[in-house]
């Protein structure tokens, strides 16, 4: 089972992401973040096109790898107005680091959506700690709005 939920926080955001592997964790979380950003949109009906885009980020740990991907992800919609979906790989790669390469379409942001998206100033690494209990991952992320 997989999946996310809202739980209380003060102020902000927070999401609990729950997936039976790590790679379906980091592609629920992503699905997460952005029905955080277009809570009021339709985007993952949309139509399956647009080139491929690969996202890559190494960092020391898996928490630390999952809020570089979605802030990275944050900057290609705030910044170059594309989304990243569907997500259609995540591949991990755990050595001296850790390493998330993600595969997904490139989906230029419609006007209309822009007007209409939550502005995410940053996903926080406060409270952010993978488990993995009873077969099941999860991670609790918190949306500075």
């Amino acid at each position: 089972m997989q999946g996310f939920h809202e739980v209380e926080h003060k102020g902000d955001v927070a999401l609990e992401i729950f997936a039976e592997t790590l790679d379906q964790l980091f592609s629920q979380a992503v699905r997460a973040f952005y029905s955080v950003l277009l809570p009021d949109i339709d985007w993952e009906r949309r139509k399956k096109s647009g080139r491929a885009l690969e996202i890559t980020v190494k960092e020391d740990t898996a928490e630390s790898a999952l809020i570089s991907l979605l802030n990275e992800l944050n900057f290609l919609f705030s910044v170059k107005k594309i989304m990243a979906w569907p997500v259609e790989r995540i591949f991990l790669n755990r050595n001296s680091f850790f390493e998330i390469k993600m595969v997904a379409r490139r989906i230029k942001v419609p006007l209309d959506w822009l007007a209409n998206a939550t502005e995410i100033k940053a996903v926080t690494y406060h409270e952010v700690h993978i488990e993995h209990q009873a077969g099941q991952y999860k991670v609790r992320l918190i949306f500075d709005l």
